[in-house]
């Protein structure tokens, strides 16, 4: 079974996956892009879903989110190729092909994210964890610079561990 493979379905699957997608548009606020994939550049953002997971059922929250001039939308993606032209976010869903993913877009403007144990120990750059029940961020600020964005301090300041090495 691969590091990337996702752990047995719960009772409270949906209402993770809420603040999952929750925590994912907020992550707009707080990740910088390089300059042709900047925020206030854009008119749309694809928030882009590789492997299965349920957030793909919670598209609501993402156009809830838009505004008149920012389009955030959420769309499953199959081709590794093509993410880098399109997907700002990138979540890895439960899949044998995370390591594979994580290394072809190691130095793209992609912020990778995934609730897969290791995933941020083996080059993603945000893991959902969950600990004492609650879901918490594990971000790898390395992998961010390595992509060529730049995290804020204070998204630093609320995750449960930082990797900096």
């Amino acid at each position: 079974m691969s590091c990337f493979a996702s752990q047995p379905a719960r009772a409270d699957d949906n209402k993770e996956s809420l603040v999952k997608a929750a925590f994912m548009v907020n992550f707009i606020k707080f990740i910088e892009w390089p300059s042709d994939k900047s925020i206030p550049k854009q008119a749309k953002i694809d928030v882009c879903l590789f492997g299965d997971s349920n957030i793909i059922n919670f598209s609501q929250v993402f156009k809830q989110a838009s505004t008149q001039k920012l389009s955030i939308s959420i769309v499953r993606e199959n081709n590794i190729a093509a993410i880098p032209s399109h997907c700002h976010i990138l979540f890895i869903g439960a899949t044998d092909r995370g390591r594979e993913i994580t290394d072809a877009l190691k130095s793209q403007p992609v912020l990778t994210v995934s609730d897969s144990p290791g995933f941020t120990e083996h080059g993603g750059m945000m893991g959902f964890v969950t600990d004492d029940g609650k879901i918490k961020l594990v971000v790898n600020k390395r992998a961010i610079e390595t992509g060529g964005m730049y995290v804020d301090a204070q998204l630093l300041e609320i995750a449960f561990r930082v990797i900096d090495n």
